[in-house]
């Protein structure tokens, strides 16, 4: 059977009391505290006495072994380079690790914060009647009224391909783009619903408001808190329609 107090690597009586009550030098606590993280024994026993100090005193001497005159000698003989160096490893492994997942729990929680920002003020704009768009061809008119149906119906997959191929041949079509810049945000493809908005935004007067706003909630999804405050800030100063949101999201993402 095992005793943790036997003539071996464990520690004495003599070298808990110095440990605990803090009157060993540097050299011989660093070498107890290495053991200590290789010997759950002597770890559990510390932990046992620290809770209850007079448990040292009624441990019998028939469980432990006569040190050298002087606790100090015998710890300092124990000291091997190796182990010392392993001991500071384990530790700056330990503080980088700590600091590892402290980082990834803050970026979590950030993540979470602007997506449910996101989700909370995402409303994607009403499809529209290709006959308020005035078409010049019947066959275009079709193709919008396909488009249109496709993107109220949620099927925003095959509404991108019919975007894409439309904008092919009418590339000054901002309203287009602008519906295209909301299938891809409602597909997951953020970056190239950002590309689409600020096409718009470049473009076109009459949607620039539009697409300043759809602009800002895909920074916000992206985690692009600076640049989507920049554009609230924007749509408040130029008293657009989207002016309240803006002012509640600015508050929002300040606090």
């Amino acid at each position: 059977m095992q005793h943790i107090f036997e003539k071996r690597n464990c520690l004495s009586k003599e070298e808990l009391k110095a440990y605990l009550n803090g009157s060993l030098d540097t050299s011989s606590r660093q070498s107890i505290e290495n053991h200590l993280l290789d010997c759950p024994l002597c770890s559990d026993t510390i932990e046992g006495l620290r809770q209850d100090g007079n448990l040292l005193n009624k441990l019998s001497d028939t469980f432990y072994y006569n040190p050298p005159a002087t606790v100090t000698k015998e710890i300092k003989l124990d000291i091997q380079p190796l182990e010392y160096k392993g001991y500071w490893f384990r530790i700056a492994a330990g503080i980088l690790l700590l600091i590892g997942i402290t980082s990834l729990l803050y970026l979590y929680s950030n993540r979470t914060d602007n997506e449910k920002l996101f989700a909370d003020n995402f409303n994607p704009l009403p499809p529209i009647n290709s006959t308020v768009r005035g078409a010049d061809t019947s066959s275009e008119t079709d193709s919008i009224s396909d488009v249109m149906i496709l993107y109220g119906s949620k099927e925003y997959d095959k509404a991108i391909k019919l975007f894409k191929k439309n904008l092919v041949f009418k590339p000054q079509d901002n309203e287009s783009m602008l519906y295209l810049g909301i299938c891809y945000l409602q597909t997951n493809q953020t970056d190239k619903s950002i590309d689409a908005f600020k096409r718009v935004r470049l473009n076109s007067e009459e949607y620039y408001n539009d697409a300043a706003w759809y602009l800002s909630l895909a920074y916000l999804k992206k985690g692009n808190i600076s640049e989507a405050e920049d554009i609230f800030k924007e749509l408040v100063k130029n008293e657009s329609p989207y002016l309240d949101k803006a002012k509640e999201l600015l508050t929002k993402i300040s606090q």
